[in-house]
């Protein structure tokens, strides 16, 4: 899968947008010197989020954020959870994120 990794030179702060292989993007980072902040996982699949306790591990001041956790009922029948792995801080509709000198604004699509 894809994962776009973004580097931000002034602050020092590194970007990855989804996890899906926890060993190559440290290898990717390792490899440009940058140092994990902040993972954005956009849904709970697991292509999505298999790599985060890795990287978190590899990354002590590693921030995940991500949707919030929730149950979803579906048409088939059943509950399934959605749960992001190893998320510190839940985001919703309006919630704000520093990346660098940067502020992002959650916009839920």
């Amino acid at each position: 899968n894809y994962c776009p990794i973004l580097h931000h030179p002034a602050s020092g702060d590194t970007m990855i947008v989804d996890t899906p292989d926890g060993k190559c993007i440290k290898a990717a980072l390792d490899e440009h010197g940058w140092v994990a902040t902040h993972i954005f996982n956009t849904h709970h699949h697991f292509d999505h989020v298999e790599g985060n306790l890795f990287l978190k591990s590899a990354f002590p001041g590693l921030r995940i954020f991500g949707p919030r956790n929730r149950k979803v009922e579906y048409m088939a029948g059943g509950i399934h959870e959605e749960i992001i792995p190893g998320m510190d801080q839940e985001l919703s509709e309006g919630d704000t994120v520093k990346f660098g000198d940067i502020t992002g604004h959650v916009l839920e699509v």
